[in-house]
């Protein structure tokens, strides 16, 4: 039966009785830093990104008084809720073929053939539909698309289509940028009115202050001197709105680096990098983090040695030489653990203290020889960093080149598993060396993984015939990585994080398989012949693809990136 519906009905129904809750403080404030990071890594400046975002003030100073107030919010996101619900009733009336004002299920069945006859994919493969293929998934557009049927006569009314617009505007609605667009500390007056004065200068804040994202700190497009005029740039609208006395100090992040005192007479050595060179089978609490290691060489002396470092990831440093010397260590990240040496106390410092050493130096990552001196009040004896650490020199002062670390376990380089070892030793250059979990000292426990991580543990995998190989095509594509740190990968433009980043475009993973030479390769593709649990760390440039037969469970575990694709038996 067909159901008669009054316009005036109908748009009162698309009037929202209320917005729902809306979104927490931190969860506005993480989100505009979110869209200025974004458009940071899209290479803009600092001018570029005012631009962009004082447009927006504009168009929501829509109440008649300077600045944007609650009441400009709130049209402002009655305004957004419009537009999604108008999005949705479209594509609704787009099926409406017969111009009724509902959709029937004749009408739904046009459209879902359209998608059910597309070719599917299989990797490379396009593979055309069985029509029981073709019947099943038609079946389950329409079936899915009639769940907005609330009284089930088969057919989707205005009021049913109203219902289901308005639904969707509402998830949409909290998920949408311009709702997020104004961060309660951008009125740094708290008068309830932000001005555009205050939103530059919180804009000019945030770019100050933003350390970057994927592990790269500020991106290329970002250099020290647009940090330091940005911080300027936000003083100087603060002062001009006569707020400067309420400014944030774009120092700050730093003020709060306390470090514990360091016993009497001790020199103060900095060790830090992205990682180190070899893979363990320890974890130090995540057992989804397998820990790296990286050798330190400790010089002869008397004094007691106060050992300050940061690692992005769980990092285990094994002493040589005079290893009783170090006395104290203390990590600006979680979890660190140490083989060798004598009695020695584990401190954490504050999150402030965190310094990107790999990201290059820039306000928000200092130098750490002078900024560590500075903390301590005395000049530290000396300072390693890089990217990836192998065998360090305390007393010069130097880090060898990347090499294989002793007790590295010998890597099979024929067979079925050669591929996965070469993977491996690509961010592992180090090697895989075996722990036992009793030597590691940390001021947590050392717990021994159950198999080998990330691809050492597929090549273990193989080795055992629970994994099988499945070549793919030969085919690789090399992108260089020019001087400001991007790559172009089919037209698009890409800044790569550091460590194990992987980018997948064109059914191709890209890897760093050299220095600043990035290989797309297809994806490793491993058949499973029995359960098993996925190998510790299989994300970014470690994650393969899993053939798991029908009925055959899922592999236990963390999943990381891995992708799992059903085949028949």
């Amino acid at each position: 039966m067909r159901r008669a519906i009054s316009f005036s009905l109908f748009f009162s129904l698309l009037l929202p009785t209320s917005v729902d809750a809306q979104a927490t403080d931190a969860d506005i404030a993480l989100q505009f830093r979110s869209e200025i990071s974004s458009l940071v890594k899209r290479g803009r400046s600092l001018e570029d990104i005012e631009a962009v975002l004082m447009r927006r003030f504009s168009d929501l100073d829509v109440d008649g008084t300077p600045g944007i107030s609650a009441t400009d919010l709130e049209i402002g996101r009655q305004s957004v809720f419009a537009r999604l619900r108008a999005s949705t009733l479209n594509r609704w009336l787009a099926l409406d073929l017969d111009g009724d004002f509902q959709v029937s299920e004749d009408e739904l069945r046009v459209e879902a053939l359209k998608s059910a006859t597309r070719p599917l994919r299989r990797g490379q493969t396009m593979i055309e539909p069985t029509p029981e293929q073709v019947d099943q998934i038609v079946s389950d557009l329409i079936a899915g698309q009639l769940a907005s049927d609330s009284d089930g006569d088969g057919a989707l009314s205005l009021v049913e289509i109203s219902e289901d617009a308005n639904n969707t505007a509402r998830v949409q609605l909290e998920r949408h940028r311009e709702v997020a667009a104004f961060p309660p500390q951008a009125d740094v007056n708290n008068d309830g009115i932000t001005t555009s004065e205050e939103y530059r200068a919180e804009i000019a804040r945030v770019f100050a202050s933003l350390e970057g994202e994927a592990g790269g700190g500020m991106p290329p497009a970002a250099s020290a001197a647009d940090v330091t005029s940005a911080a300027l740039a936000a003083r100087r609208v603060l002062e001009r709105a006569g707020l400067a006395e309420t400014g944030r100090s774009f120092s700050g992040a730093r003020a709060g680096c306390e470090l514990p005192s360091p016993p009497e007479g001790a020199q103060a050595y900095f060790v830090g990098a992205y990682d180190g060179t070899a893979l363990t089978d320890i974890h130090l609490g995540d057992p989804a983090q397998p820990a790296e290691l990286l050798d330190i060489t400790v010089p002869a002396g008397d004094a007691p040695i106060y050992l300050i470092t940061t690692f992005y990831g769980d990092t285990i440093l094994r002493l040589r030489g005079a290893a009783e010397r170090v006395r104290t260590v203390v990590s600006t990240t979680p979890r660190i653990g140490v083989i060798g040496g004598e009695e020695i106390t584990f401190a954490t410092a504050p999150a402030a203290c965190h310094i990107e050493v790999w990201g290059g130096v820039s306000p928000q990552h200092p130098d750490p020889r002078s900024f560590f001196s500075d903390r301590l009040g005395t000049p530290l004896a000396g300072a390693v960093t890089g990217e990836t650490l192998t065998q360090v020199d305390l007393g010069l002062g130097t880090t060898r080149a990347t090499g294989r670390l002793s007790g590295a376990v010998q890597m099979n380089s024929g067979g079925d598993a050669a591929e996965a070892w070469r993977r491996f030793q690509i961010f592992n250059p180090g090697g895989f060396i075996p722990l036992d979990p009793a030597t590691v000292r940390t001021a947590g426990q050392a717990v021994k993984l159950n198999q080998r991580p990330q691809m050492a543990g597929v090549a273990q995998l193989v080795d055992q015939g629970v994994l099988v190989r499945i070549p793919q095509k030969n085919s690789a594509a090399t992108v260089l990585e020019d001087d400001a740190g991007q790559i172009k990968i089919g037209g698009k433009t890409f800044i790569p994080g550091f460590g194990d980043d992987a980018i997948g475009m064109n059914n191709l993973t890209y890897i760093e398989e050299r220095p600043k030479t990035w290989v797309g390769r297809a994806p490793e593709v491993y058949l499973v012949t029995r359960p098993f649990t996925y190998p510790a760390g299989m994300s970014g440039a470690h994650a393969v693809v899993f053939l798991l037969p029908e009925g055959m469970a899922e592999p236990r575990g963390d999943k990381g990136h891995n992708r799992i694709q059903r085949i028949s038996r």
